[in-house]
């Protein structure tokens, strides 16, 4: 099994908001290397609404 079987090929940074004011958020490094495009994700909602909660 090669290095690419076992481990991802990509990473994910992730940026903290010391603020607490829903600033945090990740981002990939490497996928691009394949043709995939990179992920921006926020780690949670700013001061909108959360969706998921009802």
């Amino acid at each position: 099994m090669s290095d690419d079987q076992r481990h991802p090929w990509w990473r994910v940074n992730a940026i903290f908001d010391p603020d607490g004011e829903g600033g945090d958020f990740g981002y990939t490094v490497g996928l691009a290397t394949r043709d995939v495009p990179e992920l921006h994700l926020w780690s949670r909602p700013s001061l909108g609404d959360n969706p998921e909660v009802g």
